[in-house]
């Protein structure tokens, strides 16, 4: 019992440190996710751009190749031979006329048209399955056009929307602060913005760490390159009371959530405006050349 009590609580710290630390990095992470794709893009948008008023429809016919042209013109061969080979096949099982039948429904092979019968009957869905793989493979073929569409759709939307996100979070978290100070959500008497500020570096980064270890943790380290232990110290001195559940939702829950929740807004927003460029997805496969 001890062990898994042991076991359970290094878990939760494991948890703790993982949701603390993905607070305090996320608008790194954000940044960083949008740097990525502006400096960095995939080979779909460095092809098709960022410029929906330069895309259209027609764009994304360059995907089917000269090679894929004469391959859909074999498919399109092979699956005619195919169809007439199955049409065949179900002619003469019919014409074999009525078979006779095991007690498990199966034919009975012991004359010739049994066996023949089975025979045919083995073969049809081996075509059949041979149909199917070749318009499946046609399919993608003449569906390249939307399937490039719909990879360089994604990654526009993205990469606007990573975009948006982080010109919110510019001018958010001022906005933000100023709302906590104007309606003295922390209940703090004459708390004025740069007060604000330092209870959010407090509660997202100092406290959580204080939380399991002290203040000397950031007098050397990674830690002592983002605060000085002075300041760490400063900062606990002044804010340890304000430190609480309540504060700490106010304070760090909002901005993670208002940003996500632009960059799903944004990213379907920049997505339902690449439609209009939207290639024809085909049912089946249907091109013949």
């Amino acid at each position: 019992m001890m062990q898994y009590l042991i076991g359970a609580g290094i878990v939760g710290i494991i948890l703790y440190f993982l949701f603390i630390g993905g607070v305090l990095i996320w608008p790194l992470i954000n940044v960083i996710a949008y740097l990525k794709v502006l400096i960095f893009p995939r080979a779909i948008r460095k092809k098709y751009g960022s410029n929906i008023a330069a895309v259209s429809k027609n764009s994304f016919d360059q995907e089917i190749t000269k090679e894929d042209e004469n391959e859909i013109i074999n498919l399109v061969a092979q699956r005619k031979e195919l169809i007439n080979s199955l049409k065949k096949l179900e002619s003469d099982l019919a014409a074999l006329g009525e078979l006779s039948r095991n007690k498990d429904g199966s034919i009975s092979q012991r004359s010739n048209k049994g066996k023949e019968g089975q025979r045919l009957t083995d073969l049809i869905p081996s075509v059949e399955a041979q149909i199917s793989e070749v318009n499946d493979t046609g399919w993608r073929l003449e569906n390249k056009p939307y399937f490039a569409w719909h990879e360089w759709s994604s990654r526009f939307g993205r990469y606007l929307g990573n975009r948006d996100s982080i010109i919110f979070m510019i001018v958010g978290f001022p906005i933000f602060f100023a709302t906590i100070v104007h309606f003295n959500l922390l209940e703090l008497p004459n708390a004025i913005f740069t007060d604000i500020a330092e209870i959010y570096l407090y509660i997202v980064f100092v406290a959580p760490m204080v939380d399991f270890f002290d203040t000397s943790l950031f007098k050397e380290g990674a830690f002592s390159l983002f605060i000085s232990y002075d300041y760490a110290v400063l900062l606990t001195e002044r804010y340890n009371t304000v430190y609480t559940l309540y504060n700490w939702i106010i304070v760090t829950l909002p901005m993670p959530l208002l940003t996500l929740f632009i960059y799903f807004v944004s990213r379907g927003i920049h997505v339902n405006k690449t439609k209009s460029a939207e290639p024809e997805l085909r049912g089946q496969f249907e091109i013949s050349l």
